[in-house]
């Protein structure tokens, strides 16, 4: 009988041992979910702060292309205000030339009927200078324009570059972040499915125990 008693005693401490050690395990349990969970939000965290920044600096990449394209239009634009304001000036001097020029000849005592002619010569001539230069004005400011629109469409095609790799980045960050994730999920599923099969094996033996002791006390 005493045997039995020391038996189902030892058995009873063994079992208050295993509880003890089975209640560790289970908050040690806990604590490395609480652990993993708090891990996998920074990381989330960190991963939004970061496609934040990519975001805006397409945003401002974008930014800068479209205020190219309206450089562009407004350049188009401007050649012809320019041109029309020059044709303008040009007029306005034509028309003084014409005015001094009829003065002139009258100041000479001639007929109405020479003054007319010779102020016809004088228009006719000065008419082909005036196209000249209206014509040599276009071309300069085409010339000009056209610099300019080529460093427009080169700073463009580097824009667009630029955002084709914050792009590509942003997409390869979300890519990376999205993987790194997803292993550390699994890997923490198999340390969790690693732990409950250790539970479940304590409970076994628990189990088992309390049935010997069961039996002992018998």
């Amino acid at each position: 009988i005493a045997g039995v008693f020391l038996l189902a005693a030892g058995i009873a401490a063994f079992l208050f041992f295993f509880r003890t050690g089975e209640a560790e395990l289970i908050e040690q349990g806990r604590a490395v979910i609480t652990a993993e969970s708090v891990l996998i939000e920074e990381i989330r965290r960190a991963t939004q702060e970061e496609l934040a920044a990519k975001d805006a600096e397409i945003a401002s990449i974008q930014t800068r292309i479209s205020e190219i394209d309206a450089e562009r239009t407004a350049l188009a634009g401007n050649l012809e205000t320019r041109v029309a304001q020059r044709e303008a000036e040009l007029r306005r001097e034509l028309e003084a030339e014409l005015e001094a020029e009829r003065q002139r000849l009258r100041s000479l005592n001639l007929s109405e009927q020479e003054i007319e002619l010779r102020l016809a010569s004088f228009a006719e001539v000065k008419e082909r200078e005036f196209s000249q230069r209206l014509a040599q004005f276009r071309r300069e400011t085409e010339m000009e324009q056209n610099r300019l629109v080529r460093e427009l469409n080169q700073r463009e095609a580097e824009y667009n570059r630029s955002l084709d790799e914050a792009a590509r980045q942003r997409e390869a960050l979300q890519q990376e972040s999205s993987q790194r994730l997803a292993t550390m999920q699994q890997e923490f599923e198999a340390e969790r499915a690693a732990g409950r099969a250790q539970l479940d094996e304590a409970q076994a033996e628990l189990n088992r125990l309390s049935r010997e002791q069961a039996q002992a006390t018998f």
